[in-house]
């Protein structure tokens, strides 16, 4: 991002600015979007929170709303999906859906914005499969080896 064109960065501002405006203009869908904090993971959170307690992978659920970061060189506040767990490590996961994020010049303004608020950030789509080759990928993100998965306790029934 940080090769990005003057013209090119206002122009995605612009644009995100533009789309964004018809809502943040409406009280009602206002009202609506800010009264979800709070709600559970939807199912790709879900699956992913599950895949990265599997693999250790110190990350925290926040895409309730109840984190927020910004505002962005856009002009908007992010929250991201999942944070590391750790106070002072700047690095996020977006979970990110092909449906609700088809918008490239969003998706890209969304990311400058955590690039230039120092966050280091990756993005997972709701198509990538949970596999090890995603598992090292994270890991890489972190900075870290791969470690073991955890292993399920079963439970041995005597009679």
């Amino acid at each position: 991002f940080n090769r990005m064109t003057e013209d090119r960065r206002c122009a995605l501002i612009d644009n995100w600015k533009k789309q964004m405006r018809k809502y943040w203009d409406d009280p009602e869908w206002h009202a609506a979007h800010f009264l979800k904090a709070g709600e559970p993971p939807n199912g790709f959170e879900r699956e992913l929170l599950e895949f990265f307690r599997k693999h250790n992978f110190p990350f925290k659920f926040t895409g309730d709303r109840t984190f927020w970061l910004g505002p962005g060189v856009s002009g908007g506040c992010r929250n991201p999906d999942f944070i590391h767990e750790k106070k002072g490590i700047r690095k996020a996961i977006l979970a990110h859906g092909r449906y609700w994020h088809q918008d490239a010049l969003a998706v890209e303004a969304e990311l400058n914005d955590y690039y230039h608020m120092a966050w280091s950030v990756l993005t997972i789509w709701d198509d990538d499969p949970l596999d090890e080759n995603l598992a090292r990928k994270i890991a890489e993100f972190l900075g870290v080896p791969l470690l073991p998965k955890k292993r399920s306790v079963e439970k041995s029934s005597t009679t």
